[in-house]
């Protein structure tokens, strides 16, 4: 009888989602900034984030970007259900994917030469995070990969593809965290959802 052990980094996936959005997304969200994004202003004692980030509440972002993603994370919600054998059906005894919700929005983080993330983990008291969503609006830079560690042990690199999605579980098992950026700017948005 063969039973199934999935390994940790086999949690961590990467999808690409350049067909369900326009060529031109990174433009749309970039005009969208000054209209409904909110910079968020680093504190001087934390200097894992880069100097530009913007938050945009999901009621007030504009209803076509919105629909963008939705269907960007319907796609990769269905798709991460069927990678673990979880039905997806609407009459499925168990599928804690089904009904997510997002109540932080999305935030989209500009990372400039030498900026990075340091080692971090999503879910916390303050943000009850479940799955955790990092959109790739460009790859027109070098660096800015993502490591996610177990301990010291390196579980995954993940070299950033235009227009791919990264989902994880946000808890305390994938600590993560983003190369410094060699040259150009790395530019993604991510939100994360809770499943109760």
């Amino acid at each position: 009888m063969n039973s199934f052990y999935p390994s940790l980094d086999s949690f961590i996936h990467v999808y690409d989602v350049k067909h369900l959005i326009p060529d031109n997304f990174l433009e749309m969200i970039q005009e969208e900034i000054p209209i409904s994004g909110r910079k968020i202003e680093r504190t001087t004692t934390d200097a894992r984030y880069s100097n530009h980030i913007f938050h945009f509440e999901e009621t007030k972002i504009e209803p076509i970007i919105r629909d963008y993603i939705w269907s960007i994370t319907n796609f990769v919600t269905e798709n991460y259900s069927k990678d673990f054998l979880v039905s997806y059906s609407e009459n499925a005894h168990f599928n804690p994917l089904k009904k997510l919700y997002n109540e932080e929005g999305y935030f989209v983080y500009m990372y400039n030469h030498l900026e990075f993330c340091d080692i971090h983990v999503d879910q916390n008291r303050s943000h009850p995070r479940d799955i955790s969503f990092i959109l790739m609006l460009n790859d027109e830079y070098e660096g800015g990969i993502i490591e996610f560690y177990c301990g010291k042990h390196l579980l995954k690199q993940i070299i950033p593809k235009k227009y791919s999605i990264v989902v994880f579980p946000s808890n305390y098992l994938y600590a993560h965290r983003v190369t410094p950026v060699k040259n150009g700017l790395r530019v993604v948005m991510v939100f994360w959802l809770r499943t109760h």
